[in-house]
């Protein structure tokens, strides 16, 4: 990634309140092993300075993850960032390759941090011009660190069209017992030369439309372990083009509900580009969204 690129993610999460780090690019055979990398996964350096520096880094959670465990005792919030490089073995020689990563920790509710995460990978993409970033269900093995560092009902991949670019989610519970980091930790990375190849792309010019937004609620009850970003899916692809956003600005937990269930409530915003929309027809798509959600088993509370 160039400089210009790089500036622009470092300001975007700097003014989401992140501060930057800078560690070695070398971990121990102890952080290889926590973190799940094998001999022929890691570049070995021939003369390491110490044992702390055996192998090159091959992600920079496993320093940043290092860095949280140090601070806890001086700090109850962290919020960091480092962006550098990562490093594989290839044909008898060494891979390199543009990363950013962030962890984040605090005494608060475990949905607010992932969505304050979440937030400050948005405000990334759209200082960068990327407004097509979607999130897909974790798959059991992400890019880089293996899927045991990851809670992987509580992640997400994060993709451009179709194009998997970086990873967000809670660090597992075994990777926080071991580091003895006694609150839930967001982290994301993000793959930087893929990520510039979205940003560098020509983008086409598209006024904004003149014509008004119409918002409706929608409550929806789901099992747990159902996933946001597998909700806003099924309501963009079911709305269209007419589905001008999709804000989640609540999710309840709680008694009156059930323990197995949880609670998500949206605003959806409707907004045509050629005409203004009248009460029907967004009552139409409103119905046709709540239609394919409930075709997915779950319950629109009307």
């Amino acid at each position: 990634m160039n400089v210009f690129w790089q500036e622009k993610c470092k300001d975007s999460l700097k003014e989401a309140g992140f501060n930057e780090v800078y560690n070695y690019s070398f971990i121990s055979a102890e952080q290889a092993s926590l973190f799940g990398f094998s001999e022929n996964e890691l570049v070995e350096l021939a003369n390491p300075l110490s044992k702390r520096h055996k192998y090159l880094s091959p992600a920079l959670i496993c320093n940043l993850t290092g860095n949280v465990a140090d601070n806890l005792k001086n700090f109850e919030t962290i919020n960091i960032f480092e962006m550098g490089k990562v490093f594989s073995p290839q044909n008898n020689g060494v891979k390199e390759k543009g990363r950013l990563a962030g962890l984040l920790t605090a005494p608060r509710k475990n949905d607010e941090l992932f969505f304050e995460a979440k937030g400050a990978l948005e405000a990334i993409f759209a200082d960068m011009l990327i407004f097509d970033a979607w999130y897909d269900v974790a798959q059991p093995t992400p890019e880089e660190t293996k899927g045991l560092v990851w809670d992987l009902s509580r992640s997400a991949e994060v993709k451009m069209r179709e194009e998997e670019i970086g990873f967000i989610g809670f660090l597992s519970e075994r990777i926080r017992d071991e580091m003895k980091i006694g609150q839930e930790v967001v982290a994301f990375h993000l793959d930087l030369d893929t990520l510039q190849n979205f940003a560098s792309e020509e983008h086409e010019y598209t006024p904004i439309s003149p014509y008004p937004v119409a918002t409706r609620g929608l409550a929806l009850l789901v099992p747990r372990d159902v996933r946001v970003a597998e909700v806003l899916n099924v309501i963009n692809r079911a709305g269209g083009q007419v589905v001008r956003d999709v804000d989640l600005f609540d999710i309840y937990e709680g008694e009156e509900v059930g323990r197995e269930k949880k609670n998500f409530a949206f605003h959806i915003a409707y907004q045509a580009e050629d005409r203004t929309l009248d009460s029907g027809e967004i009552e139409k798509f409103h119905k046709k969204i709540m239609k394919a959600l409930e075709k997915e088993g779950w319950e629109v509370r009307k």
